[in-house]
């Protein structure tokens, strides 16, 4: 992950110790549903492309600051190989990444916000019957054929993002992940999500 991506999350983890103790901190808790649509991009100098999944996340907001929470993302819905990386695909890839997360909010307006996230991830990705081109994909000198190609990587995960929330207690949001920030390879994804706030009746 570039060193830019870690200065804005320390950023964000400022202004929100700065924040911890405005008025909005007084609020109950909450638990969200989230669904939403992942644009994994994935390059492990073996295999390269994109991954367009849908995931759901389940989490519960401690006040308007603080939330933790889970995602599962692994329903596919489209692949786009890149050929200029030296890959062909016969039959496509398989791809799923599970993300346990705290996440700081920085609110901006009553209801817009922005956050920055840190977590644990599994990143899982598979192809079958793949061709990996060695030189030219056009004009192939040699190339072999992996029929179960395995990535399964996991590591920390660093994220930042911003949301919108509605009169009726929904949520729009947008954001950016390095799933593996630390890892020499590309595991990150670009998030538009969408969910539903339930305020939790009080102990």
């Amino acid at each position: 992950m570039s060193v830019s991506l870690k200065k804005i999350i320390a950023f964000f983890l400022i202004l929100l110790s700065s924040n911890a103790n405005c008025e909005q901190a007084e609020t109950g808790v909450q638990l969200f549903i989230d669904a939403g649509l992942t644009t994994f991009i994935f390059d492990d100098n073996t295999v390269a492309g994109t991954s367009n999944l849908l995931g759901l996340t389940l989490a519960i907001g401690i006040n308007p600051l603080l939330e933790i929470g889970y995602t599962d993302t692994g329903i596919q819905l489209a692949i786009s190989m890149d050929e200029d990386a030296g890959i062909t695909s016969d039959s496509g890839f398989l791809t799923r990444a599970k993300l346990l997360y705290l996440r700081g909010n920085i609110p901006i307006s009553t209801n817009f916000s922005a956050y920055a996230l840190v977590g644990y991830s599994k990143v899982e990705v598979e192809a079958h019957n793949t061709n990996i081109c060695f030189f030219f994909c056009g004009d192939i000198v040699s190339a072999s054929t992996v029929s179960n190609y395995l990535s399964n990587d996991s590591g920390v995960a660093l994220g930042v993002g911003m949301q919108w929330v509605t009169q009726h207690k929904r949520r729009v949001q947008l954001q950016y992940i390095d799933y593996i920030y630390d890892s020499e390879y590309d595991f990150s994804g670009i998030y538009l999500g969408y969910g539903w706030m339930f305020d939790m009746p009080s102990l």
